[in-house]
């Protein structure tokens, strides 16, 4: 197996990966390829408000998901098998609530949402979503019925990062007061705590299985 994941990756980043494994190898119908990103895009688009007015900032969002799918897209058409997860709300992470908090001019984390919103339509409409080349595994659904019924998953916070240190730094014995991975939806501003982590794993899974690969 080979893992060309990166701290902070984004849309671009994965676009270079993919040319440079083109570039010196092939993909077939025995390699089954992951792909995440967009967190980082949308965060990188964000910081240009309101320099760029919120409709632009959505529209931007938008082609990042158009990218994101081309990229899926070439991976399939070169015969590969691909899992793509869509993207997490991050309207709904730490990062936006803080936003939202120290801002009043308007509401952050609803400008993100829908940045993430339009990101996750346009990378819908433009993936090869065929059940057999590519298999779509809905991560933004997963987690948002999460944080919409925290309580029926056994979680106790999904508005705070758990984390005291930096990732990948943190374990169970460097935790805010208070903390636990297996209640706490979020390790971080931005990045999902275990049991975020394992629902996503469980849903490629199930995505993979049920996918006539």
């Amino acid at each position: 197996s080979r893992v060309y994941a990166q701290l902070g990756a984004k849309v671009a980043d994965v676009r270079t990966q993919i040319d440079q494994h083109l570039a010196g190898g092939s993909v077939g119908p025995k390699d089954l390829i992951t792909i995440y990103a967009g967190t980082h895009d949308i965060v990188e688009l964000y910081r240009q408000y309101p320099a760029q007015t919120a409709s632009q900032l959505i529209a931007a969002a938008g082609q990042r998901g158009r990218e994101l799918a081309q990229q899926a897209n070439r991976l399939a058409n070169a015969n590969g098998r691909v899992l793509l997860l869509s993207l997490v709300n991050v309207g709904s992470t730490p990062f936006a609530l803080k936003e939202k908090a120290a801002n009043t001019d308007t509401d952050r984390a609803a400008l993100l949402r829908d940045m993430s919103t339009e990101f996750t339509r346009l990378l819908r409409l433009t993936l090869i979503n065929d059940g057999r080349l590519v298999g779509l595994v809905l991560a933004d659904e997963r987690i948002g019925t999460l944080t919409s019924f925290p309580s029926a998953f056994g979680l106790v916070n999904i508005k705070d990062g758990a984390c005291a240190s930096a990732l990948p730094d943190c374990s169970t014995s460097t935790l805010v007061t208070g903390a636990e991975l297996a209640t706490w939806l979020w390790a971080d501003d931005l990045r999902l705590s275990a049991i975020g982590q394992n629902e996503l794993a469980r849903e490629a899974v199930t995505r993979a299985a049920n996918n006539p690969f």
